[in-house]
C-alpha cells in the first residue's frame, strides 16, 4: 500500500492499517453532518441546497439505504472469489455518489462472506428502522482491517474507495484541505503527485548577523561598531541568507497511487524529465507531419513508428540518479 517492502508483514504495515482505520472514522464522523447540510447548507453561489431541483442534492443521496445483504454478494458465491470487489459498481460509470451505508455495508458483506459469518439480521439500514446501523458497520470494518489487509486481495480497492468517499464528503461539507496537484506524474508508476505542505521551518544556521547581535550586548560595542561590521560583512550575510530557508517550508510530493515520496529537488528533477519528454513528443509529431507532406504516397506504419522512436521520448523516464535520495518512502 505505501510502497515499502515489509519484512514482518506480507502486504501492509501498521502505518497503512492505521491510515485505513482513520479514513473509516473520518467517513463515519462526516456522515453525521449530511442531514444538516441537506437542510441548511448552501451552494457556492449562495443558493439553499434544500431549494435545488433535487432538494438536498448529493447530501440526500449519500444518506440513502444500505446494502441488501446476501443479494448483493450472491454473484461472489457463484464462481467468483469472496474477496473480490462488491458486485454493483455501475454508479462509478455514471458519476453518481454511492450512499455511505451502502458502500460500507457492501464491504462488510464481502468480508463476512470471506470469514464465513454472513450477517443474519434485517437488511434495512435506516436509522429509524431495525437493522444494521452505520455505527455497527464501521465498528466491524475497523475491527477487521488488520485481517483484511493480510488476507484479502481486494484490500487496495477497499482503501481506495473509502478514501475517495471521504474526499467526496469533505468536498460536499466544505471540510478538509484538498492537496495541490503536482506538475508531473510519478516516475515509478505514472500516478498523480500531490503536494503536502510542511510546517514553516525556522532557520537554525549560525549566521554572521546573529553572531554580531550577540556581541551587541557586550560592553563598549556601540551602534557605530555594528554599522561598520555590517558594511564589511554584508556580502557574507546576503550569501548565507540566500542559501537558507528562513521562515520558509520544505514541502514533499507524494504519489497518490504508489505513495512514493519526493523531496523538493527530486520533484523538480521529475518535472524537468516530464517537460523534456513532452518536448520530444512534440518534436516527433512535427517530424512525422513533415514526412507525410514530403512523401506523396504517405508513410507506412512501420516508418511512422521508426520516426517516433528516433525523435520522440525513449520509453519510461529513468529514475533520477543525481541525488543521493531521489525519492523517500513514508
Amino acid at each position: 500500500m505505501c510502497g515499502v517492502e515489509h519484512v514482518e508483514h506480507e502486504r501492509t504495515c501498521p502505518s497503512c492499517i492505521h491510515s485505513a482505520k482513520e479514513r473509516l472514522r473520518s467517513v463515519y464522523g462526516l456522515n453525521k453532518h449530511l442531514d444538516d447540510q441537506a437542510l441548511h447548507g448552501v451552494t457556492k453561489t449562495g443558493r439553499l441546497i434544500a431549494a435545488l431541483p433535487i432538494p438536498g442534492g448529493d447530501a440526500v443521496v449519500l444518506t440513502g439505504p444500505g446494502s441488501q445483504g446476501d443479494a448483493e454478494i450472491k454473484p461472489l458465491r457463484h464462481g467468483l472469489r469472496a474477496s473480490s470487489r462488491p458486485a454493483d459498481r455501475s454508479h462509478e460509470l455514471r458519476g453518481e455518489p454511492l450512499p455511505t451505508r451502502r458502500l460500507l455495508q457492501q464491504w462488510e458483506d464481502v468480508w463476512r462472506a470471506e470469514l464465513g459469518a454472513p450477517y443474519e439480521g434485517p437488511v434495512s439500514s435506516r436509522s429509524s428502522e431495525p437493522g444494521r446501523s452505520l455505527l455497527s458497520t464501521a465498528k466491524f470494518l475497523i475491527e477487521h482491517v488488520s485481517w483484511a489487509a493480510q488476507r484479502t486481495e481486494s484490500f487496495p480497492d477497499f482503501v481506495r474507495e473509502v478514501a475517495r468517499h471521504a474526499a467526496l464528503l469533505e468536498v460536499l461539507l466544505n471540510d478538509g484541505v484538498r492537496p495541490e496537484a503536482g506538475a508531473a506524474p510519478c516516475f515509478r508508476c505514472a500516478g498523480d503527485l500531490e503536494r503536502h505542505a510542511a510546517d514553516p521551518l525556522p532557520c537554525a544556521h549560525a549566521l554572521a548577523a546573529r553572531k554580531v547581535a550577540k556581541r551587541y550586548d557586550e560592553p563598549g560595542f556601540t551602534t557605530v561598531h555594528l554599522l561598520r561590521y555590517a558594511e564589511q560583512h554584508l556580502p557574507e550575510w546576503y550569501a548565507e541568507h540566500r542559501t537558507c530557508q528562513q521562515g520558509g517550508t520544505s514541502d514533499t510530493y507524494v504519489c497518490a497511487r504508489c505513495h512514493w515520496r519526493y523531496d523538493q529537488q527530486a520533484y523538480w528533477l521529475t518535472v524537468r524529465e516530464e517537460f523534456e519528454r513532452a518536448e520530444a513528443a512534440r518534436r516527433a509529431e512535427q517530424v512525422v507531419e513533415l514526412a507525410k507532406e514530403l512523401i506523396p504516397e504517405g508513410l507506412a506504419p512501420h516508418q511512422e513508428a521508426w520516426l517516433r522512436s528516433m525523435y520522440g521520448p525513449a520509453g519510461k523516464p529513468a529514475e533520477p540518479t543525481s541525488l543521493a535520495d531521489p525519492g523517500r518512502r513514508r
